[in-house]
C-alpha cells in the first residue's frame, strides 16, 4: 500500500509522493526527530508545524523573534532568529 501523505494549507490541500520518516533536526545543541514531507519547490528549506512544537515544548515569541523549548527534565533551550536593524513595513 502506498502512503501518500495529506497536508492541509490555507490555498488547499497538497499530497505528495516523497516521504521522509524519523530524520534528525539539530537545532543549536537540541537532537529532534520528525517525519518530513516534500512539497515541491518552495523558497524554505522546511516548514515544522504544531505538530513537531507541541511536542518539544515549543514556546514562540514573534515580537523578540525567538523560540523557547521546554522541555521536562531538561533545562531551558532558547533559539534566537536574526533581528533586522531595519523595519520595512508590508501591506
Amino acid at each position: 500500500m502506498n502512503y501518500r501523505p495529506v497536508v492541509s494549507t490555507p490555498v488547499g490541500e497538497l499530497t505528495t509522493n516523497v516521504y521522509y520518516k524519523e530524520c534528525e533536526i539539530i537545532i543549536k545543541e537540541m537532537k529532534t526527530q520528525t517525519d518530513l514531507i516534500k512539497l515541491g519547490e518552495m523558497e524554505y528549506d522546511f516548514i515544522l508545524g504544531m505538530d513537531w512544537l507541541s511536542t518539544y515544548r515549543a514556546h514562540v515569541d514573534c515580537h523578540q523573534k525567538k523560540i523557547i523549548f521546554k522541555l521536562e527534565g531538561a533545562s531551558e533551550k532558547v533559539y534566537e532568529g536574526m533581528k533586522n536593524k531595519i523595519s520595512i513595513p508590508v501591506i
